[in-house]
């Protein structure tokens, strides 16, 4: 038997299944749900982030990646580009990611607790509110974690494991990588360069597909 993960890593490992959560067999949003909604006033954030380059946040130019960089000399221009992610706004952001997932494959929004929330006030609903907020959250518990790696994998295959019960399918890895990738591109702007989504592209396939043995070891 491993021995339990120090709850820092567990709590990284949670970052990369957020995004496909739902409520089969319990409801993922339960702890979130408790805890007081963020304010943020309708979808003001989210319109600025999407459409005002303004707002675009900046990497700084000294941690940005040289073509054909791997991993783990990109974990430095991984974690500033993040800190400028969250210095546009964490839930304005989240909200953003979630609704390019259902852009991309509206059926998921049914893995979910908000899945009966009328359309037309999805994102400006506390629940995919605090689901996104949260989601973000634990994306940077996961990026400060980029040098504890060897420990976060075993965990994901055991996440990968336990999906299978909600019925997270392949498929969604997928989607959720997107959609993740579409977002930083939003916030990010020029900064997001093509070296940088190919650093985030190549830890998000190193997470999905550690998720992916777990479940298939599963089955």
């Amino acid at each position: 038997l491993r021995p339990l993960p120090p709850p820092r890593v567990a709590a990284a490992a949670m970052a990369f299944q957020c995004g496909a959560c739902c409520t089969k067999g319990g409801d993922p949003n339960e702890a979130i749900d408790a805890a007081p909604a963020a304010r943020v006033d309708s979808d003001e954030g989210l319109k600025k982030v999407a459409s005002n380059p303004k707002v675009e946040a900046s990497v700084p130019a000294h941690l940005s990646i040289a073509a054909g960089t791997k991993f783990p000399d990109t974990a430095p221009a991984l974690r500033s580009s993040w800190a400028a992610v969250e210095g546009i706004g964490l839930q304005e952001v989240g909200v953003l990611f979630f609704r390019r997932i259902f852009e991309i494959a509206p059926g998921a929004l049914q893995l979910f607790s908000f899945k009966d929330v009328p359309k037309d006030k999805l994102y400006d609903h506390p629940k995919l509110k605090n689901h996104a907020l949260a989601v973000m959250k634990t994306v940077g518990t996961a990026v400060s974690m980029l040098d504890d790696v060897p420990n976060l994998l075993p965990v994901l295959e055991g996440l990968g494991k336990k999906h299978v019960g909600y019925g997270v399918q392949p498929e969604h890895y997928e989607v959720v990588g997107q959609a993740l990738l579409d977002t930083l591109a939003t916030g990010l702007g020029k900064d997001f360069s093509e070296p940088l989504k190919a650093a985030w592209a190549e830890i998000y396939g190193v997470v999905s597909s550690t998720m992916i043995k777990g479940a298939t070891e599963q089955a």
